[in-house]
């Protein structure tokens, strides 16, 4: 698997501006694939439409989230010359070894309004990616998806809510050795 690399804060801004662009956002993948939400079960599932990807939506869809090839003149047919090489410098997206198509080597997945990446569960070809030492876990797994469901949505309503419990273990000795900045959060 390709690593994701760091690239230049240009190579961000554009790929966000393309993200945004597509409304490549939870909502507008799950509707177009006919369900709920993004599980990986349910984008297994899913009813992702054959053929020619008909836009941008459709082929990020294609390249992110349900992780199919894509030919060059699709690829072309969407994304500017610009958005094709952020893409490839940040590791999103590479050749077949063939050199005639596209793919994403990650899974880039939006839950709720977070973009999140992680290591695909199948390649390209569809079969099951096993033997990983070493894996980032996807974010549409259902276990993982319960965890993010418990998180607040902001840090600002977590340490605003009263809790005795949280308070407790930011000003613990163990926490402030590990983050000053934590023990020293307060709630007003």
């Amino acid at each position: 698997m390709v690593p994701i690399h760091i690239g230049e804060p240009q190579d961000f801004a554009t790929t966000r501006e393309l993200l945004v662009r597509a409304n490549f956002s939870e909502p507008a993948i799950a509707a177009r694939l006919g369900v709920p939400m993004l599980t990986q079960q349910m984008i297994e599932g899913s009813r992702e439409s054959p053929g020619r990807p008909a836009d941008t939506l459709h082929l990020l869809i294609r390249l992110f989230v349900v992780n199919s090839c894509v030919d060059e003149q699709a690829i072309g047919d969407h994304l500017s010359g610009t958005e094709i090489e952020a893409l490839h410098r940040l590791g999103l997206i590479a050749r077949t070894q063939d050199n005639s198509s596209w793919y994403s080597p990650v899974c880039l997945c939006p839950v709720y309004d977070v973009y999140t990446v992680s290591d695909r569960w199948k390649g390209p070809d569809g079969k099951p990616l096993e033997g990983i030492e070493d894996i980032v876990y996807p974010s549409v797994v259902p276990n993982t998806r319960q965890f993010l469901d418990l998180l607040p949505a902001s840090r600002c309503e977590w340490l605003s809510t009263p809790n005795t419990r949280r308070d407790d273990i930011l000003s613990s000795p163990r926490m402030s050795r590990r983050s000053p900045e934590a023990a020293s959060a307060t709630v007003t």
